[in-house]
């Protein structure tokens, strides 16, 4: 399911996109890939939002923690 994702979001926002290359390079999978980490977030967050509310999906990977409560995600789910 999660390969199924990250294949067919419209966007896939990445803690760090050096690791998450790893994986999509691992199952051949080719898709656009968006840093979103502590540094950046509520810069990416505005346009995150946007890209929702124009209906496309996004994919939102972190490298640890608990997604979306313990890491740059967690302003996104606020």
């Amino acid at each position: 399911r999660a390969l199924h994702i990250l294949d067919n979001v419209f966007l896939i926002a990445c803690e760090d996109t050096r690791q998450t290359i790893k994986i999509m390079n691992k199952f051949n999978i080719s898709n656009h890939l968006e840093s979103f980490n502590e540094n950046n977030n509520f810069k990416k967050i505005p346009i995150i939002i946007d890209y929702l509310k124009e209906g496309k999906s996004i994919a939102l990977v972190s490298d640890a923690g608990m997604p979306g409560i313990c890491d740059p995600g967690e302003a996104l789910v606020k």
